[in-house]
Order: structure tokens, then C-alpha cells, then sequence
């Protein structure tokens, strides 16, 4: 009689996470954790990125891989309101994330205002140059921007299901969303 009693109540605890685990807020953690726990999918990502890439030697891509990988590591989040109607949810968050976009006007501003420093032999735009630069800018940026996203998820067959996010969305969590 034990036996059963332990196995049940085992059942019910594990059954029960699963409930616990299966909010629209939950949801949207978990999304969130792949970028900061480098998730394949987010690495793939990246990947797909660098692959339709031109102008990048392979030291610089590898570059770019890293400084992507630490923008994501060091995202932080923090759930702000979690609205249910119905089948629909929306989860508010705010997430604080490097400000490459800001790092961006800076670095084109610097360019344009030293092209002396940017040229080759033939007083040429060298864009090895420029690009190196830049990745070393983006690599040391430690100035940081909060944005608030809106996650939609819906309910299908009883699971909350994340919404596809918006390119303003990805905008935001790559950093570089123009505000």
C-alpha cells in the first residue's frame, strides 16, 4: 500500500510541474533563457547570420560570433505583467541588453569624422579597416538600454504557445533597435 501511495503522490508531483511550467509567463522565460544559455537554435541563428555575410574575413566572423554570444549572455529580463484573456495572453517585459545601436552612431560618427584613419595606400575607404573598428567597438560597448517587449502567446490544446516575435522584437534583443 505504501508502494502505491509513494508512486501516486510521485505521479501527481510530476503532473503538477507540468501545469507549473505551462503559463504564458513560463513560456516566455524559457524563450528568453535560450539566448542567455545559447540555445542551438540561437546559435543557429547567428550562424545563418554570418553564412549571408560578405566582406568578413573569418577572424572578424569569429569576432562577430563572440560579441553576439556575450550581447546575449548578458541579457536580463524582467517579467512586468502577465495579461490572460482566454486563450490569449500577452506578457510584458523588460529587457536590458547592450546598446549596439547607439554604439553604431558612434562608430559611424568617429569613421566619418577620422576617414584619414580608415584608408589604404590609395587614400581609399578600406572596409577591413572599418570593420575591424567596428567589431572592436561593438566587443568593449558597455554602455546598456532597456526596452519593453510584449509577448503574445496562445493557447493551443492546452499549452501556451509563443507567438512568432516582430523584427522590432529581434531588433530589441540584438540591441541594435533604432529608438
Amino acid at each position: 500500500m505504501k508502494k502505491i501511495l509513494i508512486i501516486l503522490s510521485l505521479f501527481l508531483g510530476l503532473t503538477g510541474c507540468a501545469d507549473v511550467m505551462n503559463t504564458p509567463t513560463k513560456r516566455v522565460e524559457e524563450y528568453l533563457m535560450k539566448y542567455q544559455k545559447l540555445n542551438d537554435d540561437i546559435t543557429g541563428q547567428i550562424e545563418d547570420l554570418l553564412t549571408g555575410t560578405t566582406g568578413m574575413n573569418n577572424d572578424q566572423k569569429l569576432s562577430y560570433r563572440e560579441i553576439y554570444k556575450n550581447q546575449y549572455q548578458h541579457l536580463t529580463y524582467t517579467i512586468k505583467d502577465e495579461i490572460i484573456d482566454g486563450k490569449d495572453a500577452t506578457v510584458i517585459v523588460e529587457i536590458e541588453v547592450f546598446d549596439f545601436n547607439l554604439a553604431n552612431k558612434e562608430i559611424e560618427e568617429y569613421v566619418t569624422n577620422n576617414p584619414d584613419k580608415f584608408q589604404n595606400t590609395q587614400k581609399q575607404p578600406d572596409d577591413t579597416k572599418i570593420t575591424n573598428y567596428t567589431l572592436s567597438t561593438l566587443k568593449n560597448f558597455q554602455k546598456r538600454v532597456k526596452y519593453t517587449i510584449n509577448f503574445l502567446l496562445t493557447k493551443v490544446d492546452s499549452v501556451w504557445t509563443l507567438e512568432q516575435i516582430s523584427d522590432t522584437d529581434l531588433q530589441k534583443i540584438h540591441g541594435i533597435y533604432e529608438y
